[in-house]
């Protein structure tokens, strides 16, 4: 296993959320006796992801422009990559396109029609990860361009790695079998086609009932499929998602990983977290701005910025310094960079302060870390 791999740690608000004709209600819980903050905000699906129901309606010779119009969406605005979908009226399409076609297994349909593009910038990122463990831990950092009422999460035990994939309590009642559905044979043909195409989970396990047809689901995960779960649930061979890609570009994965912080800064201008993460991502490789000239880059006074930032759980420094420790192993991975480079593209003045960082975040020096990522990747090919 590689050594000291980026922990991914969710930054957000905790939030409560409330179903409402089909509206969320979230509620900012705030410290220091202020009032609380009330706003209407419903999940959101991206674009992409209507296409490909479309293409999979297609398939069964339905008109799929008439039946997401029946649904109030335009079909022709999902050719608009930055556009998105209230996740109610794409769990409506998909209930419509299990009656229209007859089929109770159309989410795996719609995971055929998938392409890396399907997801934006995060599609891109994913297929160029080195590994697939590395492709999971970006679809969990950045899980909320696809969909912002989905929750993926790792957790690895001895030789496995099981991902369990939820929606939030308040939507389940609004969502349909098929939304896990399409969404969980998606996240498997992905593997699939980032390995050697014969990828398969150790196991599967869904909230959802025994279908009709249960064997449609065996044969697209090519393994037992537990239905009735406590939990969505994938179980992985770890030493499987360890194993290098052969599409692997860290360079191109961290382009696409700007895009991505750009466009979920985009999504969600209230989210004082991404907005400072992109800010620091923006300066790196020049002088690193404190965090009273970030305050005012964004319009706020330091102490307003240190308040938001408290209540999003973290702050100016932590913020920096996971930003710097992200970069750090992916930049290691691109053998054409010296260390001495690295340091001044994460704006440490001295390669000393930063080998010291890095110790700190990784338990080892740059170099002893390069050198296991080589072994690894080597060991594994």
């Amino acid at each position: 296993m590689l050594l000291g791999f980026t922990r991914i740690k969710q930054l957000s608000l905790k939030v409560k959320h409330m179903a409402y004709m089909g509206k969320f209600l979230v509620v900012k819980r705030l410290i220091n006796g202020e009032k609380m903050q009330i706003q209407w905000q419903e999940g959101t699906v991206i674009g992409g992801w209507a296409v490909a129901i479309s293409r999979a309606l297609e398939h069964y010779d339905l008109d799929s422009e008439a039946l997401f119009k029946r649904c109030g969406i335009s079909l022709s605005k999902a050719l608009d990559t930055n556009s998105r979908f209230p996740v109610t009226r794409i769990s409506r399409v998909l209930r419509l396109a299990v009656e229209a076609s007859g089929d109770e297994n159309f989410g795996l349909t719609v995971s055929k029609y998938v392409r890396p593009t399907s997801w934006h910038a995060l599609g891109i990122s994913i297929w160029a990860s080195g590994c697939m463990k590395e492709s999971f831990e970006r679809l969990i950092r950045y899980h909320r361009m696809f969909h912002t009422a989905w929750e993926i999460e790792m957790q690895e035990q001895a030789d496995l790695i099981i991902v369990a994939m939820r929606f939030p309590e308040a939507y389940r009642p609004l969502f349909c079998d098929t939304d896990m559905d399409a969404i969980a044979a998606t996240t498997v043909l992905t593997c699939r086609h980032l390995s050697d195409g014969n990828f398969q989970p150790k196991q599967v396990r869904l909230c959802r009932s025994k279908p009709k047809n249960p064997e449609g689901f065996e044969r697209l995960f090519r393994s037992a499929v537990e239905f009735g779960a406590e939990d969505n649930q994938l179980i992985l061979d770890k030493n499987t998602l360890l194993t290098p890609l052969l599409t692997a570009n860290a360079e191109l994965a961290m382009l696409n990983d700007r895009l991505i912080q750009e466009y979920l800064a985009r999504l969600d201008r209230h989210d004082i977290v991404n907005r400072v993460y992109l800010r620091l991502l923006e300066t790196l490789g020049h002088k690193i701005p404190d965090q009273a000239q970030i305050a005012t880059e964004l319009h706020l006074s330091q102490r307003n910025l240190q308040r938001k930032l408290q209540q999003a759980g973290t702050s100016y420094q932590e913020i920096l310094d996971q930003l710097r420790q992200e970069l750090a192993c992916q930049y290691l991975q691109q053998s054409h960079l010296s260390i001495s480079e690295i340091s001044y593209r994460l704006g440490f003045t001295k390669v000393g302060s930063f080998t010291r960082a890095f110790r700190r975040w990784n338990y080892s020096s740059p170099s002893e870390y390069r050198k296991q990522v080589e072994l690894t990747y080597s060991g594994n090919t």
